[in-house]
């Protein structure tokens, strides 16, 4: 199970974080955490709701996030690591540090009182670092499948320096590859783990930064066993596994924290890397529709990555489509919303922000474009 607990910040200023220490307390039912912060405080909001301190689930707010370009997990076996100089991070005050947790059952009640250290710098940063993924969306595994192939590659635009890596999977996974191609064809090895253990991962960070010139391919090759000669195996008869967030679903990423060597080439990578991201999600959702073209939450997702990429048109068909099957949310609304807004379509957008407001009033989202228009 997932709990997220919120801790307001007590302080009157802002801080500057060099490092974080996480203690679990109860490390018997602690899989790993992360360490979030969230500026807007939504999840204030829903902290309690249910009548136990935090509120559940995986998903949280999209104002709940790590500070940009870190890392910020624990799993068992991470020790404390301070941030190269130069690359603290801002902890806000009057924000909320929101501590994500995955519980594992015990089938008995348990007691858990869990510890965060932050360690602070008077220096500011002085440099902005990048964190991205490689990633497959479109996992789809079938029973019996004793090496199954997950693979995405990245072209970097930009020269930068990789400081650290972090491996995701769950319990299918059995070798993971992360390696870098130079423009002379050199192959450069980023992260090799020939074993995977799901119950022991986390971040690694470089001895030192290695040196990643602009047009070096990253890529990510993972394999995957879901066989009965997989141990960890969690379906006995092993049966299709997909992509998805539960740990008897399947994922595939390669984390990567960057730092580019000019700092004026950070809005470079960071288009890039958006563009990439688009064409994975496109393919994740449109590969959702041909199995169900009613998904109303595919078309919702479609329809805002279409956005994204300019093609509005597209976008308005499946935004209007989402709407239509599932009239009592949101989202849909907001985004075209967004769109009409782009257009300067404005008493659309108005018309359509006003609808998300009335399905859902806490859509702060909806309320400053509303207020912008």
């Amino acid at each position: 199970m997932y709990r997220n607990f919120v801790i307001p910040v007590p302080f009157s200023a802002a801080r500057y974080v060099r490092a974080v220490e996480f203690q679990p307390g109860n490390a018997r039912i602690v899989h790993h955490a992360f360490i979030k912060v969230d500026r807007t405080l939504q999840s204030r909001r829903l902290d309690g709701k249910d009548g136990e301190p935090g509120f559940a689930g995986m998903n949280v707010p999209e104002s709940v996030q790590m500070p940009e370009g870190h890392f910020l997990a624990w799993q068992p076996g991470k020790l404390p690591s301070a941030e190269p100089d130069g690359l603290a991070w801002t902890l806000q005050k009057d924000a909320d540090v929101v501590l994500q947790m995955h519980l594992r059952a015990t089938g008995k009640p348990e007691t858990i009182q869990s510890r965060i250290g932050f360690y602070f710098t008077d220096r500011p940063p002085t440099n902005i670092c990048f964190k991205f993924a490689l990633t497959s969306l479109t996992l789809d595994i079938p029973p019996g499948a004793t090496n199954y192939a997950a693979n995405d590659d990245f072209v970097l635009p930009v020269d930068v320096e990789a400081l650290a890596v972090l491996p995701h999977a769950h319990y299918l996974a059995r070798e993971m590859q992360g390696f870098a191609t130079l423009p002379d064809g050199t192959k450069k090895w980023l992260i090799l783990i020939k074993d995977w253990d799901f119950n022991w991962q986390g971040d690694y960070r470089y001895a030192a930064p290695v040196l990643l010139p602009s047009g070096t391919t990253l890529s990510m090759r993972y394999l995957y066993d879901n066989s009965t000669h997989n141990v960890r195996n969690p379906h006995h008869p092993p049966q299709r596994v997909r992509y998805g967030p539960q740990s008897t679903d399947e994922m595939a990423e390669l984390w990567l924290q960057i730092l580019p060597l000019r700092r004026p080439d950070l809005p470079t990578l960071a288009s890039a890397y958006a563009a990439k991201t688009a064409k994975v999600f496109v393919a994740r959702w449109e590969r959702l529709l041909q199995e169900d073209p009613q998904n109303a939450s595919a078309h919702t997702d479609l329809g805002l990555a279409l956005l994204s990429q300019g093609n509005d048109l597209e976008a308005l068909a499946h935004l209007r489509l989402a709407a239509q099957l599932q009239p009592d949310s949101d989202q849909p609304h907001y985004y075209l919303g967004l769109l009409f807004r782009q257009q300067k379509q404005f008493a659309e957008a108005q018309n359509e922000f006003e609808l998300a407001l009335r399905l859902n009033p806490d859509n702060f989202k909806a309320h400053g474009n509303l207020g912008m228009i």
